[in-house]
């Protein structure tokens, strides 16, 4: 029972000591937490000119070979044939607008995904698969390419 009381006094001693040693310390939280539930969060509008800035944090994109060169192009049917929206070259952790002079391999897709690629480019490359609305084209023999990018295999299913 007295060992009970003790460590009850000790607590209420070091919890009165922490407070009036540093008062503000119980505000700032309160504060803190007031600031987090008062932000919204505002959706981003995906445009051709900041859509590389998002695909290039990917974590997939991030974990390409130094001297991965890959073209993404993105098509429609608007007006009943295929027609030419977008190319991208996707470099590790970079992304630029236009077709790269040397790529490894093209991945062509169809616009509609292009909103879906920077949340998460894995299922979506499923999905358009799925969909028949992807292609690959390999530039290089699939035993160069399976070596370059044997880092990444873990993300295989992505494409097969």
């Amino acid at each position: 029972m007295n060992k009970k009381i003790i460590i009850l006094v000790i607590i209420i001693t070091a919890a009165i000591t922490i407070y009036f040693t540093n008062p503000q310390l119980i505000g700032k939280v309160t504060e803190v937490q007031q600031e987090s539930i008062s932000e919204e969060t505002q959706p981003v509008v995906i445009t051709q000119e900041n859509f590389p800035v998002y695909l290039q944090q990917q974590q997939i994109i991030q974990e390409l070979p130094k001297k991965a060169i890959l073209s993404l192009r993105l098509y429609n049917f608007d007006t009943g044939e295929r027609k030419w929206v977008a190319d991208y070259t996707i470099e590790k952790g970079a992304v630029s607008e236009g077709i790269p002079e040397n790529s490894d391999a093209e991945i062509i897709i169809h616009s509609k995904y292009a909103g879906k690629l920077i949340n998460n480019f894995c299922q979506t490359i499923q999905q358009a698969k799925a969909n028949g609305d992807v292609a690959f084209e390999l530039k290089s023999d699939k035993l160069s390419l399976s070596w370059k990018y044997r880092s990444l295999m873990k993300y295989k299913d992505c494409f097969t």
